[in-house]
């Protein structure tokens, strides 16, 4: 729907903008936009920004008052960044992704935006390093905060259902490099397997495709170079125990071509114990998968938008969030309701829901679900302004809620200015 302010002042969103056009005032369409919040009406603001020249600093202005409002934006963080990047700004740039990973870190795809920024700076010799240092001294630190930033990603990120790409991302970086040392915490082949393992238990939606990856990278590998040395003297003796006269005899056992019919050496046979390990792990995965793949199919969309998501999808998250309370672990049930948030971050049930389950878990965390949902999202919503006072009260902590103005006679004030939006907070 185009906003009032658009139709008073006649500007045509199928032209072609321009500065020259007197009709529209930047300025004044600013004040106009920061006093209504109107979602239209910004990204109309943000798109005039992409068409004309704009002085940087009026650009930094739109952006942080709209991320301000609207932070699940993901792709807005991103041109933000770009607009940095046009002007060479790139510690702005870093500012502006460190920004958008906190106010939305299950964000698959910002932090794979960031990592690609970190990339190309690192791949072209763009890194600040230290005085004195040599060339191999800055690639190797470019390369670990490369590693760290992916690092930071899986743990943001990482356990979300499609979250496949930071993995196999992270994975294919390591492969690309060069040298077998140099990492922190030991050789590349061995961070890879522990990422592996990591990603094989985790319920995604291409798990059975991370299976047959870390398969062939089992095949091509030497197995010491993978483990530690108590891990591979302890699959060493379990692969002598494993051995059988059939087994020996038939020499079936195949690794994606790496080892040949009839080969029985203990090579073979200490990759075949890391496999079936592994494939353990993977059928307790998959059973996870197939219980939530129903609740993942129906989920349409999975960003945020200021319009009303359909009953059928609204329905499908809240019956996946039931099911996650009832059978995941805290761990799965914190990043569904991360996700939720971001489709139905206009939606108070869906917040209420959440800080209801936090709340038997982490007080700091439910104050920060109450924080995200009554200041950011959802501000004029008399529910959650209730529900937060209630919370705070509850913890016994009058200083904290005489801070924030909740005390009987103010609560009853704040009520009305959520439940009444003409008058100002």
């Amino acid at each position: 729907m185009q906003s009032t302010f658009v139709q008073e002042s006649s500007v045509n969103h199928s032209t072609e903008y321009s500065t020259e056009n007197e009709e529209f005032d930047l300025e004044k369409y600013f004040t106009y936009v920061r006093e209504n919040s109107d979602f239209d009406s910004w990204t109309y603001l943000l798109h005039y920004l992409e068409q004309n020249t704009v002085p940087i600093a009026t650009i930094r202005e739109i952006f942080d008052h709209f991320l301000s409002k609207f932070p699940y934006c993901f792709g807005y963080w991103k041109k933000y960044a770009d607009f940095e990047a046009i002007h060479s700004n790139p510690k702005r740039v870093e500012a502006i992704f460190e920004r958008g990973v906190t106010a939305i870190s299950p964000c698959v795809d910002l932090w794979l935006f960031y990592i690609d920024f970190v990339r190309e700076r690192v791949a072209n010799g763009e890194e600040d390093g230290g005085a004195g240092e040599s060339h191999e001294e800055k690639d190797s630190q470019g390369q670990d905060r490369v590693v760290k930033l992916f690092e930071r990603a899986i743990e943001a990120a990482g356990r979300d259902f499609q979250a496949d790409r930071i993995w196999t991302q992270f994975i294919e970086y390591l492969r690309q490099q060069g040298l077998e040392e140099g990492f922190e915490g030991g050789r590349k082949s061995r961070k890879m397997f522990e990422i592996y393992q990591q990603l094989i238990s985790i319920p995604m939606s291409q798990h059975s495709q991370h299976l047959e990856a870390f398969k062939t990278f089992i095949g091509q590998n030497d197995p010491g170079a993978m483990l530690s040395q108590e891990q591979y003297e302890a699959v060493k003796a379990e692969a002598k125990k494993r051995v059988t006269d059939s087994a020996e005899a038939s020499g079936t056992k195949t690794i994606n071509g790496r080892v040949t019919e009839g080969d029985n050496s203990e090579v073979a046979r200490i990759r075949l114990v890391i496999i079936e390990r592994q494939q353990e792990v993977y059928r307790k995965t998959e059973t996870e998968v197939l219980k939530r793949i129903h609740f993942e199919n129906n989920i349409k969309r999975s960003y945020f938008h200021v319009t009303p998501l359909d009953k059928a999808q609204l329905k499908n998250w809240k019956s996946y969030i039931d099911f996650e309370i009832e059978n995941g672990t805290h761990a799965s049930i914190v990043v569904l309701f991360e996700r939720c948030c971001i489709a139905c971050a206009l939606y108070e049930d869906i917040w209420l829901k959440y800080a209801k389950y936090m709340q038997l878990h982490d007080v700091e965390a439910t104050r920060a679900i109450y924080k995200r949902a009554c200041t950011i999202h959802l501000p004029l919503k008399a529910d959650l302004h209730l529900a937060w006072a209630f919370f705070e009260e509850n913890q016994v902590d009058y200083d904290r809620l005489r801070s924030r103005g909740i005390v009987p006679k103010s609560l009853v004030r704040r009520l009305s200015l959520a439940q009444s939006p003409s008058r100002s907070r």
